[in-house]
């Protein structure tokens, strides 16, 4: 969200908190919505459940997943302008997102900017039936939007820096036995 508020403020944007999260039918005072729709395991990126950090020990790998956005604009602008100003927002996303392939660092937020992954942007076209179950909100009618693909994004297993010490040997001491 910084990175677009970067380059949509002050034009066509006025002010970076017209920009937010938000579902497109509970927009409030947004000019821009952008709203998790989907969340999908990222099938290229599955691991192993468990993995190794050294030869003695093991723990669970991270949850790789990709994450949908829909990015709707919304103008409140009069009726002759509102469309024209709403496909000036999107023709400026859709420049934003074609001059950036990738999200890291200082753009990326919490411990997404901590870490040294690159989260990969891709716009997708979705068909008319999946437009239309998404775009299934109360009391709110369809409006030209962007899909966005962001990941991977890798999500700590509960037991992270909990490793569980890796079996190497085992020996069977006989005491006596049947005979």
């Amino acid at each position: 969200m910084t990175y677009l508020r970067e380059y949509l403020v002050p034009e066509p944007i006025t002010q970076p908190e017209y920009i937010g999260l938000a579902s497109p039918a509970d927009k409030g005072d947004l000019n821009l919505s952008i709203f998790l729709y989907q969340i999908e395991e990222n099938a290229d990126a599955r691991q192993s459940r468990m993995h190794t950090s050294d030869p003695a020990s093991y723990a669970h790998a991270p949850v790789t997943v990709n994450l949908h956005y829909l990015i709707t604009a919304h103008s409140s602008s009069d009726l002759s302008t509102r469309m024209l100003d709403e496909h000036r927002m999107l023709g400026r996303v859709i420049q934003v997102l074609g001059h950036t392939l990738t999200l890291r660092g200082s753009v990326l937020q919490g411990s997404l900017g901590e870490s040294q992954e690159a989260l990969r942007l891709v716009t997708q076209t979705l068909s008319l039936e999946a437009l239309t179950k998404l775009w299934n909100f109360p009391n709110a009618g369809y409006k030209a939007s962007i899909d966005v693909m962001v990941g991977p994004v890798y999500i700590d297993p509960l037991s992270a820096g909990r490793g569980t010490v890796r079996v190497l040997s085992n020996q069977l001491s006989g005491g006596g036995g049947a005979r």
